[in-house]
């Protein structure tokens, strides 16, 4: 009995599927190849094949200078770039990055990456109803996409968006964050550039702030919030060159603080029943925060909001 049982076990050892998604940590390089196993001495061509080999929370490294492809992200996951090292990213047609099939409980990092439309790819980075816990996006690059730059629409409750340190440029929407109603997504946004196309930042049903970002040369507007958003704070900004500098629409409130908005054609935009509030150091003796100057229709504040 026991030899029948041994034999039994080999045979299920022998047709077992070998384990995948093993590896803390995956490597890819220019002279890499996608059926190696991945590792530092022996890395994968590129972000899809060694993500596959990668345990969920684990990390894919570009080791030099290349294009490593378009990828779909289901899991935990960091693809990062080391400084130096040029990491570009690209896709002929939809999205650069799809993070699908996602839980409430991963994050996904993304760090020092060159995400670029090529004048063909329509977003750089796609959460489409999808859940997930964090979407952080650190020292990239996005160019020239048809339509966004980040399209945020996460399908889960507490799900949030951190960019930092990342430039936008000539892409029709550099960041749109959406939540559907009651979900209330939070985005925060911090040391960014965002130049060209048609919207710097796009933020619909969410909570989100806005500090030390330069938005210049959008066609619309710079910083739009609509339908419920609020708090929307601004704070520390250069919003200039834009058809609109701030614009807050159906029941959006936006806070703003220490920024400058100027030579836009409208600075200040403000349409059903929304909110665009000034900071003031007190009610008693109101001290201006903000600068609004040189654009063509200055538009107006619709209140002030008091510092704690």
């Amino acid at each position: 009995m026991k030899s029948m049982c041994l034999s039994a076990l080999t045979v299920i050892l022998t047709f077992a599927p070998a384990a995948q998604g093993s590896a803390v940590r995956s490597f890819v390089s220019s002279s890499g190849m996608d059926t190696n196993p991945c590792t530092r001495v022996a890395p994968c061509r590129s972000f899809g094949a060694a993500i596959a080999q990668t345990v969920s929370g684990g990390a894919v490294i570009a080791i030099d200078s290349a294009g490593y492809g378009a990828v779909t992200i289901s899991q935990s996951i960091t693809l990062l770039a080391p400084e130096g090292v040029y990491a570009a990213m690209t896709a002929p047609s939809g999205s650069v990055i799809s993070i699908s099939g996602t839980a409430t409980t991963d994050v996904v990092t993304l760090r020092g990456l060159s995400i670029e439309g090529a004048g063909s790819a329509n977003t750089g980075v796609s959460l489409s109803l999808a859940n997930l816990k964090t979407l952080r996006v650190q020292n990239c690059a996005f160019s020239g996409f048809a339509i966004r730059g980040i399209d945020y629409v996460p399908n889960n409750t507490g799900s949030a968006l951190f960019v930092s340190h990342s430039t936008f440029s000539d892409s029709a929407t550099a960041i749109s964050a959406f939540g559907n109603p009651g979900l209330n997504p939070n985005v925060s946004i911090d040391h960014c550039q965002m130049t060209g196309g048609s919207y710097g930042c796009f933020i619909e049903q969410s909570t989100g702030s806005i500090s030390n970002t330069l938005i210049a040369g959008a066609s619309s507007g710079g910083i739009f919030a609509e339908s419920g958003s609020t708090p929307v704070t601004v704070d520390h900004c250069e919003i200039s060159g834009n058809a609109v500098g701030l614009g807050s629409i159906s029941t959006a409130v936006m806070r703003v603080s220490n920024t400058a908005i100027v030579n836009n054609n409208t600075g200040l935009y403000v349409f059903d029943g929304g909110s665009l509030l000034s900071l003031v150091g007190d009610n008693t003796y109101p001290v201006k925060t903000n600068v609004v100057e040189n654009n063509a229709t200055p538009g107006a504040f619709t209140g002030t909001f008091t510092a704690q």
